[in-house]
């Protein structure tokens, strides 16, 4: 099966039409020096975006793990421990369940498409 392609981050096309940009603005410069500049710019571009992507990959793990923890503790003292069972504590717990359902199963599937270029692996059904 073919990865389906999704694209919220520059493509190369894109980043080559910020580049012409780039060209068109340094006019009074010297060629070679145009180029220079607007490869650099590029450079510089593409590893402000490959750092972007760490960033918010490591971001995401800490919103997983810590929500995952903090919500299983809340389920676990709910049904752990008769005196917290109350209708109050019982919406608490909804909220806990959907929200660790949410950490774990839900969060997890964007990151590797953050990492590996914007690429959906896990087919057309998870994709809906």
């Amino acid at each position: 099966m073919k990865p389906i392609e999704i694209s919220p981050y520059l493509t190369d096309s894109e980043l080559s039409g910020i580049t012409a940009t780039f060209q068109s603005i340094e006019t009074e410069a010297n060629s070679s020096t145009v180029d220079e500049v607007t490869k650099n710019e590029t450079i510089l571009m593409r590893n402000l975006f490959f750092s972007m992507q760490i960033f918010i990959a490591i971001l995401y793990a800490v919103i997983v793990f810590g929500g995952s923890m903090g919500n299983g503790i809340v389920i676990w003292i709910v049904l752990g421990h008769k005196a917290m069972r109350s209708v109050t504590n019982y919406f608490l717990l909804n909220l806990a369940l959907a929200d660790f359902l949410n950490c774990s199963l839900n969060i997890p599937l964007v990151v590797p498409s953050i990492l590996f270029e914007n690429t959906w692996y896990f087919g057309e059904f998870m994709c809906m």
